[in-house]
């Protein structure tokens, strides 16, 4: 099989990048694990509104369901995210290329729940059973543990960290304190996940601590219960912190924050260094404002998320 390359393939690849929050939470109605969810998520979203050059059941079949930007899929195995397809795509050959250690393509143990297991079988790649990685775990407390890990490739703190390099630094939430609460980044919006119990949350307000937050959604992941200590300590202060706020009176010094304070960054448009806003809601600091206005689309330039408003940004 010719091997697909991103820069001569007309599939553009991107691994843990895309998800809105917008996207990610209506995707929650559905169990991914599931083919035939898969295969909703392109049947209920508009996938046949558009021309699209691929068949949605092939892509459900080989882990694939539809995020709507416009034709991005993701594998809810290994999270990969092909997009732009064209005409003789070869999905198989582009998910094998670009992640060829996904669970479900190794045939390891996933909760995958396939329409049709003989058609799965026979066409993906034949492999050693032992060539995933649970299985060769030294004892059975170690097997045991990583089948509960939602996200294993993510389970250090390092690889954590290096899905957060477009973070919208608009945000509050800091991506060292995500990555030590559990989170890595989705790639959309503020949308981050859990390695640990696989949960999602996004829309990330000024005051929310990622650990309590992570503990409002997932009380029995087993990442949060093994730092109990930090949990604890993180819940204290939140409290503290929220009790001091709420005796505290506005300030009506705020507009100490002059011109100079304003977020600087190059325009990816115009490439000129400007002052640039923070586009909403997906936060990204991407282009100016004139620039903005002008987009036809109408579309954030980084994720493609709609945008609806923009909002100047100061240092503080």
């Amino acid at each position: 099989m010719n091997i697909v390359h991103p820069s001569t393939s007309s599939v553009n690849v991107q691994q843990n990048r895309r998800r809105s929050s917008q996207v990610a939470f209506n995707l929650v109605r559905y169990n991914l694990n599931r083919e035939e969810d898969r295969r909703k998520t392109f049947e209920q979203n508009g996938w046949f509104n558009h021309e699209f050059n691929v068949e949605y059941k092939d892509l459900a079949l080989l882990g694939f369901f539809y995020e709507k930007y416009p034709d991005s899929v993701r594998c809810n195995f290994c999270l990969l995210q092909l997009s732009d397809f064209e005409p003789g795509d070869d999905i198989l050959q582009a998910h094998l290329t670009f992640s060829p250690n996904c669970p479900l393509l190794k045939r390891c143990k996933t909760d995958n729940e396939p329409m049709n297991s003989e058609k799965l079988n026979k066409i993906l790649p034949k492999v050693y059973y032992d060539e995933c990685g649970w299985k060769r775990k030294k004892n059975k407390e170690e097997v045991k543990k990583s089948e509960t890990i939602r996200y294993p490739r993510y389970e250090s703190l390092n690889k954590r960290l290096e899905t957060f390099d477009m973070w919208p630094i608009g945000l509050k939430q800091k991506p060292q304190d995500l990555a030590e609460a559990g989170f890595f980044y989705s790639g959309q919006s503020d949308v981050t996940i859990c390695f640990s119990c696989g949960n999602h949350i996004g829309k990330w307000e000024v005051d929310d601590n990622p650990w309590v937050e992570h503990n409002k959604l997932s009380k029995e992941c087993n990442f949060l219960k093994e730092n109990k200590e930090i949990l604890n300590e993180n819940t204290k202060k939140y409290e503290t912190d929220s009790d001091y706020g709420s005796m505290e009176t506005e300030d009506g010094n705020d507009e100490k924050n002059t011109s100079e304070d304003k977020i600087i960054k190059e325009c990816k448009i115009c490439l000129e260094v400007k002052r640039l806003p923070a586009i909403l809601p997906c936060g990204h600091v991407a282009a100016c404002q004139s620039c903005i206005q002008k987009l036809t689309n109408k579309k954030c330039p980084i994720c493609r998320t709609k945008i609806e408003d923009t909002k100047q940004l100061y240092l503080s």
